[in-house]
């Protein structure tokens, strides 16, 4: 009964956030415009605008409200008409956590244009070949980050606007809105933002859907037929329900509220950034910091959120005076993502909750890639009477997923470790911008005739098909012949009271080939351990043999990036880890 229940529930959830009624004074007047396309175009503009002074984003001192919002999107979907830009085009875009990444988000969508969105924290030559990958015609970039744009790619891009006051001679987007048209321009309608994978050994891979893609591996008998796609399709649609979006509502502003803590050009920010379309409130945060993520939830009554485990991590690695602070019973959903999350550390955040003032547990995880969407998916109801489910990433709801036994060549048993596949209806239809059929097909796995995506990890599913991940296979560490996953190891480390993040890297070590060394970051309140005592702490958790580090090396910070995952490259490299 589930199978059609959720996603049926799902598949409802927008209209019952939105409101019968306002849904349909939003669709009335647009089904004057005929086509299927036109019509939620208008839609969607005319739910916006009917928000009125609700707030749509927050952003520091900034409140926009939605008719400001949906006005300013207006004039900047007619700005890049007016440059002939439409249906199918790219405009990238190049700013931080604010109202700007909206508006153009909203812009783009209307016109079914592209908006690649460019990683804030890339070196000029990366920015310039991932703006250029993405085939885009035009820049949106605020004045803080305009020193990337190389003088070549300036003269390259035929449209360049500058938010900001310092535009070094560029036109501006406030003078360009101030001159645009107010109606909706001709276009088309599509979700703009365009997401880039990858990037810690290269330039990231700008990730594209092409249905020619999917009719053509379908054709040639790789993909699944049109059955099976459906179904997948049919489970994807059950992801809003088991997330509760049809469900949230403040009691005051009566529509979800999102904090987007994560960077808006991550996967993950998509996630937070979402409920705008269900007239949602979006608050961002420029930068994460614990504290503010606790004092935002209270003051802005937050109930809605996306996470990187690391986040969980440093709040709750605050001092418990500063934990008691604040109310934090608005809370319904937190969504974790981007990296495995320790059990204890969703125990830990769930505990928290409840104690500042939540009836419930809020932790929610699903896993996935950018490329294939959420496809397994762990709510409170899996782990509530199965707590040892906390290890687990949920069972698969958005999607397929199955383990490989790479060895045998054939699908593993239950609680056999092997390769992670998945399949989803995005997988499909994937393509990498400049990248041939040939270099796609590495990151697929053919099994029985068909493709699968191959993220990378190693993982199995349990008897009742909920999946753990171990790591990730090029991370993993061969010690005498022994396969060694870092993770493990991680999660043992980051028990210990001092001991804030933890990354666990491979050495030289002779005829064992390789041996784990860790490198961890100090709590600056906890007196520090010496190496020796860290490893009998390692031995005391049950780590041993092969799996014990060799060297812990203390330091006061572990490299992340924006999205919370361990740049190990750099680790190995600032610590003198490499042979």
């Amino acid at each position: 009964m589930k199978a059609v229940v959720m996603p049926l529930r799902g598949a409802l959830a927008p209209a019952r956030q939105l409101g019968a009624g306002r849904l349909l004074r939003a669709l009335l007047p647009a089904l004057l415009r005929g086509k299927p396309i036109q019509i939620s175009r208008h839609t969607l503009l005319s739910l916006w605008q009917q928000y009125g002074q609700r707030e749509a984003v927050i952003a520091g001192d900034e409140r926009v409200s939605f008719a400001e919002f949906a006005d300013r999107a207006v004039r900047l979907a007619n700005v890049l008409h007016d440059h002939g830009l439409g249906a199918g085009d790219s405009m990238a875009l190049l700013t931080g956590n604010n109202a700007l990444w909206f508006e153009a988000m909203a812009a783009t969508t209307l016109l079914g244009m592209k908006m690649p969105l460019i990683n804030w924290h890339l070196n000029d030559t990366e920015t310039a070949a991932c703006i250029r990958l993405s085939g885009a015609r035009a820049l949106l970039v605020s004045d803080l980050f305009l020193g990337k744009i190389e003088p070549a790619l300036r003269n390259s891009l035929p449209l360049i606007l500058v938010a900001g006051d310092n535009s070094d001679g560029l036109p501006t987007l406030d003078a360009a809105l101030a001159g645009a048209g107010t109606s909706l321009p001709d276009g088309e309608i599509g979700f703009s933002p365009k997401l880039f994978s990858g990037g810690t050994t290269g330039t990231p891979k700008f990730i594209e859907l092409d249905r020619g893609k999917l009719r053509r591996r379908q054709s040639s008998g790789l993909a699944p037929g049109k059955t099976t796609l459906l179904r997948l399709v049919w489970q994807l649609l059950s992801v809003p329900a088991l997330l509760q979006l049809d469900r949230i509502r403040d009691p005051h502003s009566h529509n979800l509220r999102s904090l987007v803590c994560s960077p808006l050009y991550h996967a993950g920010g998509q996630a937070a950034a979402f409920p705008i379309f269900l007239g949602g409130t979006i608050v961002t945060m420029e930068k994460f910091s614990p504290q503010e993520f606790l004092r935002l939830i209270e003051k802005e009554r937050i109930n809605w959120t996306f996470v990187a485990p690391t986040m969980l991590e440093r709040v709750l690695a605050l001092p418990e005076a500063e934990r008691r602070r604040y109310n934090l019973s608005s809370m319904r959903v937190l969504i974790c993502s981007a990296a495995p999350c320790p059990a204890n550390v969703k125990r830990d955040i769930n505990a928290l909750f409840r104690r500042q003032g939540n009836s419930d547990d809020v932790f929610h995880e699903f896993y996935g890639s950018s490329e294939s969407g959420p496809v397994t998916v762990l709510v409170p109801q899996d782990y509530a009477d199965h707590p040892q489910r906390y290890h687990s990433v949920g069972k698969p709801r958005g999607g397929d997923c199955r383990v490989f036994d790479t060895a045998m060549q054939r699908w593993a048993e239950p609680g056999q470790t092997g390769k992670i596949l998945l399949r989803s209806p995005a997988v499909y239809a994937l393509a990498y911008g400049g990248k041939s059929e040939a270099e796609m097909r590495k990151h697929f796995v053919e099994v029985d005739g068909e493709l699968w995506y191959d993220d990378g990890l190693a993982g199995y599913l349990d008897g009742d098909g909920y999946l753990f991940i171990t790591g990730r296979d090029k991370e993993m560490l061969i010690v005498g012949g022994v396969n060694i996953y870092p993770n493990e190891i991680e999660f043992v480390l980051k028990q210990h009271p001092g001991i804030l993040d933890a990354a666990v890297v491979g050495i030289p070590a002779g005829d064992l080939g390789e041996v784990p060394a860790a490198v961890v970051s100090w709590r600056s309140n906890v007196a520090k351990d010496d190496e020796a005592k860290l490893i009998e702490f390692c031995k005391a958790k049950g780590l041993y043999g092969f799996k014990l580090p060799r060297r812990i090396i203390i330091t006061d910070d572990l490299p992340r990036d924006g999205a919370g995952k361990l740049r190990k490259t750099e680790i190995r490299s600032n610590y003198g880890l490499i042979d």
